[in-house]
């Protein structure tokens, strides 16, 4: 159990989304059970640090991408802090 309401709610969703995984998989969908899989180790992760440092940080909303010094078209994500 987590301290924080809306960190154990996130954590039901990591919950949620590893049952539809394990489904999902033993059903032969490897592609969808891994990206539900997936999904729930970034909840999880998610909802831990947020019940421990009490900042709530949705890494997806806040990924922004620039073009790379690398070369011509190609993209590199950068991670910045939404504020």
């Amino acid at each position: 159990m987590l301290n924080n309401p809306g960190a154990e709610a996130l954590m039901q969703d990591a919950r949620d989304a590893y049952a539809k995984a394990e489904a999902l998989m033993a059903a032969g969908d490897w592609r969808d059970g891994a990206e539900k899989g997936w999904l729930a180790v970034r909840n999880a992760a998610a909802a831990l640090v947020w019940d421990v440092t009490g900042v709530h940080n949705r890494t997806n909303r806040n990924i922004k991408s620039r073009p790379s010094q690398a070369g011509a078209g190609s993209r590199r994500r950068v991670c910045r802090v939404a504020q």
